[in-house]
Protein backbone atom coordinates (compact mmCIF):
# COMPACT_ATOMS: atom_id res chain seq x y z
CA UNK A 1 0.00 0.00 0.00
CA UNK A 2 0.99 3.73 -0.24
CA UNK A 3 1.38 4.51 3.36
CA UNK A 4 4.38 2.32 3.11
CA UNK A 5 6.45 4.85 0.73
CA UNK A 6 6.16 7.19 3.06
CA UNK A 7 6.83 5.21 6.48
CA UNK A 8 10.41 4.11 4.44
CA UNK A 9 11.01 7.58 4.32
CA UNK A 10 10.26 8.16 7.99
CA UNK A 11 13.21 6.76 9.62
CA UNK A 12 11.56 5.06 12.60
CA UNK A 13 11.22 1.31 13.29
CA UNK A 14 8.28 -0.09 12.29
CA UNK A 15 6.87 -1.84 15.47
CA UNK A 16 9.00 -0.26 17.49
CA UNK A 17 6.99 1.76 20.92
CA UNK A 18 9.40 4.53 20.37
CA UNK A 19 8.12 7.59 22.52
CA UNK A 20 6.71 10.37 20.90
CA UNK A 21 9.47 12.70 21.95
CA UNK A 22 12.04 10.93 19.77
CA UNK A 23 9.93 10.93 16.96
CA UNK A 24 9.00 15.01 17.06
CA UNK A 25 8.93 17.04 13.99
CA UNK A 26 11.30 19.61 15.29
CA UNK A 27 9.57 22.15 16.49
CA UNK A 28 6.92 23.42 18.88
CA UNK A 29 3.35 23.83 18.21
CA UNK A 30 2.84 27.43 17.56
CA UNK A 31 -0.22 29.38 18.32
CA UNK A 32 -1.98 29.05 15.47
CA UNK A 33 -1.60 25.21 15.79
CA UNK A 34 -3.52 25.20 18.72
CA UNK A 35 -7.52 25.71 19.23
CA UNK A 36 -9.01 26.41 22.48
CA UNK A 37 -10.69 23.07 23.98
CA UNK A 38 -10.22 22.08 27.73
CA UNK A 39 -6.81 21.30 28.88
CA UNK A 40 -8.00 18.25 30.39
CA UNK A 41 -9.68 16.90 27.17
CA UNK A 42 -6.16 18.19 25.31
CA UNK A 43 -4.23 16.34 27.39
CA UNK A 44 -6.32 13.13 27.52
CA UNK A 45 -6.24 13.01 23.85
CA UNK A 46 -2.89 13.72 22.81
CA UNK A 47 -1.58 10.71 25.12
CA UNK A 48 -4.47 8.08 24.05
CA UNK A 49 -2.90 8.96 20.66
CA UNK A 50 0.20 8.73 21.27
CA UNK A 51 -0.31 5.66 23.07
CA UNK A 52 -2.82 3.94 19.65
CA UNK A 53 -0.38 5.25 17.57
CA UNK A 54 2.44 3.23 17.77
CA UNK A 55 -0.13 -0.16 17.72
CA UNK A 56 -1.72 0.88 14.19
CA UNK A 57 1.98 0.84 12.87
CA UNK A 58 2.26 -2.54 14.30
CA UNK A 59 -0.80 -3.51 12.71
CA UNK A 60 0.23 -2.27 9.49
CA UNK A 61 3.78 -3.87 9.28
CA UNK A 62 2.00 -7.08 9.97
CA UNK A 63 -0.80 -6.39 7.08
CA UNK A 64 1.68 -5.36 4.66
CA UNK A 65 3.98 -8.81 5.51
CA UNK A 66 1.30 -10.99 5.11
CA UNK A 67 0.37 -8.73 1.65
CA UNK A 68 3.70 -9.50 0.27
CA UNK A 69 3.67 -12.92 0.89
CA UNK A 70 -0.40 -14.16 -0.08
CA UNK A 71 -1.26 -15.56 -3.20
CA UNK A 72 -4.73 -16.34 -2.81
CA UNK A 73 -7.02 -13.65 -4.75
CA UNK A 74 -9.20 -13.72 -1.85
CA UNK A 75 -7.16 -13.89 1.10
CA UNK A 76 -5.22 -10.94 -0.08
CA UNK A 77 -8.62 -8.85 -0.88
CA UNK A 78 -9.32 -9.26 2.78
CA UNK A 79 -6.08 -8.32 3.95
CA UNK A 80 -5.90 -5.04 1.94
CA UNK A 81 -9.54 -4.43 3.38
CA UNK A 82 -7.55 -4.84 6.47
CA UNK A 83 -5.07 -2.33 5.54
CA UNK A 84 -7.38 0.04 4.13
CA UNK A 85 -9.45 0.12 7.73
CA UNK A 86 -6.09 0.31 9.92
CA UNK A 87 -4.98 3.71 7.69
CA UNK A 88 -8.17 5.00 8.59
CA UNK A 89 -7.83 4.41 12.43
CA UNK A 90 -4.22 5.75 11.76
CA UNK A 91 -5.57 9.31 9.65
CA UNK A 92 -7.95 9.55 12.23
CA UNK A 93 -5.51 9.10 15.03
CA UNK A 94 -3.38 11.69 13.76
CA UNK A 95 -6.23 13.90 13.62
CA UNK A 96 -6.63 13.98 17.19
CA UNK A 97 -2.95 15.03 17.33
CA UNK A 98 -3.14 17.91 14.79
CA UNK A 99 -6.18 19.67 16.99
CA UNK A 100 -4.37 19.04 20.06
CA UNK A 101 -1.69 21.38 18.75
CA UNK A 102 0.75 18.11 19.37
CA UNK A 103 3.38 17.03 17.17
CA UNK A 104 3.08 14.63 14.25
CA UNK A 105 4.86 10.92 15.79
CA UNK A 106 6.77 10.55 12.91
CA UNK A 107 8.99 12.91 10.59
CA UNK A 108 10.40 12.42 7.08
CA UNK A 109 13.55 13.91 7.05
CA UNK A 110 14.23 14.15 2.97
CA UNK A 111 12.09 14.96 -0.15
CA UNK A 112 9.42 12.70 -0.99
CA UNK A 113 8.09 11.98 -4.23
CA UNK A 114 5.12 13.58 -5.24
CA UNK A 115 3.04 10.24 -6.46
CA UNK A 116 4.05 9.21 -2.88
CA UNK A 117 2.65 11.63 -1.23
CA UNK A 118 -0.93 11.95 -3.45
CA UNK A 119 -0.91 7.85 -2.84
CA UNK A 120 -0.70 8.43 0.67
CA UNK A 121 -3.39 10.81 0.60
CA UNK A 122 -5.79 8.90 -1.19
CA UNK A 123 -5.22 5.71 0.66
CA UNK A 124 -6.32 7.60 3.98
CA UNK A 125 -9.64 8.06 2.31
CA UNK A 126 -12.28 5.02 2.73
CA UNK A 127 -14.01 5.71 -0.43
CA UNK A 128 -11.01 5.84 -2.32
CA UNK A 129 -11.13 3.79 -5.39
CA UNK A 130 -13.58 6.87 -6.11
CA UNK A 131 -10.42 8.69 -6.40
CA UNK A 132 -8.88 9.69 -9.89
CA UNK A 133 -5.75 11.25 -10.08
CA UNK A 134 -4.14 13.47 -12.97
CA UNK A 135 -0.99 14.44 -11.63
CA UNK A 136 2.37 15.73 -12.79
CA UNK A 137 5.50 14.02 -13.19
CA UNK A 138 9.19 14.36 -11.37
CA UNK A 139 8.58 16.38 -8.14
CA UNK A 140 9.16 15.86 -4.70
CA UNK A 141 7.58 17.61 -1.19
CA UNK A 142 10.24 18.51 0.97
CA UNK A 143 10.50 16.79 4.04
CA UNK A 144 8.77 18.79 6.78
CA UNK A 145 5.67 19.39 4.23
CA UNK A 146 5.21 16.19 3.95
CA UNK A 147 2.59 14.90 6.50
CA UNK A 148 1.12 18.60 6.03
CA UNK A 149 0.00 18.16 2.57
CA UNK A 150 -0.72 14.28 2.99
CA UNK A 151 -3.80 15.30 5.64
CA UNK A 152 -4.67 18.44 4.07
CA UNK A 153 -5.25 16.47 0.77
CA UNK A 154 -7.07 13.53 2.84
CA UNK A 155 -9.30 15.84 4.65
CA UNK A 156 -10.49 17.84 1.22
CA UNK A 157 -10.64 14.20 -0.78
CA UNK A 158 -12.61 12.97 2.46
CA UNK A 159 -15.30 16.06 2.23
CA UNK A 160 -15.49 15.58 -1.64
CA UNK A 161 -16.04 11.28 -1.16
CA UNK A 162 -18.45 12.30 1.65
CA UNK A 163 -20.56 14.74 -0.10
CA UNK A 164 -20.81 13.52 -3.66
CA UNK A 165 -22.82 10.71 -5.55
CA UNK A 166 -21.38 7.36 -4.83
CA UNK A 167 -21.66 6.46 -8.65
CA UNK A 168 -19.53 9.53 -9.31
CA UNK A 169 -15.83 10.01 -9.26
CA UNK A 170 -13.59 12.66 -7.26
CA UNK A 171 -10.70 13.91 -9.46
CA UNK A 172 -7.21 15.06 -7.72
CA UNK A 173 -5.20 17.00 -10.54
CA UNK A 174 -1.67 18.56 -9.77
CA UNK A 175 0.10 20.58 -12.19
CA UNK A 176 3.19 22.82 -11.99
CA UNK A 177 3.44 26.37 -12.83
CA UNK A 178 5.71 28.22 -14.31
CA UNK A 179 6.95 29.85 -10.98
CA UNK A 180 7.35 26.51 -9.53
CA UNK A 181 4.60 25.77 -7.63
CA UNK A 182 2.42 23.10 -7.70
CA UNK A 183 -1.31 23.93 -8.31
CA UNK A 184 -3.92 21.27 -6.64
CA UNK A 185 -7.71 21.00 -7.63
CA UNK A 186 -10.24 18.83 -6.04
CA UNK A 187 -13.33 18.37 -7.82
CA UNK A 188 -16.46 16.56 -7.15
CA UNK A 189 -19.97 15.94 -9.08
CA UNK A 190 -22.21 16.92 -5.32
CA UNK A 191 -24.64 19.49 -4.62
CA UNK A 192 -22.40 21.99 -3.79
CA UNK A 193 -23.04 24.54 -1.03
CA UNK A 194 -25.08 28.02 -1.28
CA UNK A 195 -23.14 30.96 -1.38
CA UNK A 196 -23.75 32.00 2.37
CA UNK A 197 -22.86 28.26 3.51
CA UNK A 198 -19.78 28.84 0.69
CA UNK A 199 -18.74 31.86 2.09
CA UNK A 200 -19.19 30.34 5.75
CA UNK A 201 -16.75 27.42 4.56
CA UNK A 202 -14.47 29.49 3.16
CA UNK A 203 -13.68 31.47 5.99
CA UNK A 204 -13.15 28.55 8.15
CA UNK A 205 -10.49 27.58 5.70
CA UNK A 206 -8.78 30.85 6.12
CA UNK A 207 -8.66 31.19 9.90
CA UNK A 208 -7.88 27.82 12.30
CA UNK A 209 -11.03 28.19 14.51
CA UNK A 210 -12.20 27.31 18.26
CA UNK A 211 -12.95 23.80 18.16
CA UNK A 212 -16.58 23.34 18.40
CA UNK A 213 -16.56 19.84 20.21
CA UNK A 214 -20.49 19.13 18.64
CA UNK A 215 -20.24 19.95 15.37
CA UNK A 216 -17.79 16.83 14.30
CA UNK A 217 -18.59 17.45 10.68
CA UNK A 218 -16.09 20.57 10.86
CA UNK A 219 -13.24 18.79 11.88
CA UNK A 220 -12.11 18.06 9.07
CA UNK A 221 -11.97 21.76 7.63
CA UNK A 222 -10.43 22.50 11.06
CA UNK A 223 -7.26 19.77 10.19
CA UNK A 224 -7.10 21.67 6.55
CA UNK A 225 -7.04 25.24 8.42
CA UNK A 226 -4.27 24.63 10.94
CA UNK A 227 -1.94 22.47 8.56
CA UNK A 228 -2.30 25.02 5.62
CA UNK A 229 -1.59 28.11 7.64
CA UNK A 230 1.14 26.73 8.81
CA UNK A 231 2.32 25.41 5.62
CA UNK A 232 1.70 29.13 4.15
CA UNK A 233 -0.96 27.45 1.99
CA UNK A 234 -4.41 29.08 1.40
CA UNK A 235 -7.24 26.57 0.34
CA UNK A 236 -10.21 28.10 -1.02
CA UNK A 237 -13.53 26.31 -2.08
CA UNK A 238 -15.57 27.52 -5.59
CA UNK A 239 -18.89 25.72 -6.91
CA UNK A 240 -18.44 24.04 -10.24
CA UNK A 241 -20.11 24.82 -13.50
CA UNK A 242 -22.18 22.09 -13.38
CA UNK A 243 -22.78 20.22 -10.06
CA UNK A 244 -20.22 19.92 -6.97
CA UNK A 245 -17.65 22.05 -5.59
CA UNK A 246 -13.78 22.24 -6.25
CA UNK A 247 -11.10 22.81 -3.54
CA UNK A 248 -7.98 24.33 -4.72
CA UNK A 249 -4.45 25.67 -3.78
CA UNK A 250 -1.01 26.24 -4.57
CA UNK A 251 2.08 24.49 -2.94
CA UNK A 252 4.35 27.31 -2.91
CA UNK A 253 7.97 26.58 -4.94
CA UNK A 254 10.02 26.39 -1.37
CA UNK A 255 8.07 23.18 -0.53
CA UNK A 256 8.68 21.60 -4.17
CA UNK A 257 11.77 20.29 -5.25
CA UNK A 258 11.51 19.78 -9.62
CA UNK A 259 13.90 16.86 -9.44
CA UNK A 260 13.25 17.13 -13.44
CA UNK A 261 15.82 20.01 -13.67
CA UNK A 262 18.39 17.32 -11.91
CA UNK A 263 18.27 14.23 -14.11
Amino acid sequence: MWHYALWGLAGAAVGAAVPIAVLRRGREPSKADTTEVPQALLTFSTEMSQRIGPLIDRQLAIIDRLEQTEEDPDRLAKLFELDQMATLMRRNQERLLLLAGAPYPRQVDRPAPLEDVLGAAVSAVEEYTRVEVHQVIGFAVVGDAVFDLVHLITELLANATSFSPPDTKVVLRVTATDEGDLAVEIADAGLGLAEPELGKANSRLATPHKIDLGAGTHLGLDVVALVSQRQGIAVSLRGNDDDGLTAAFTVPAALVRDERAEA
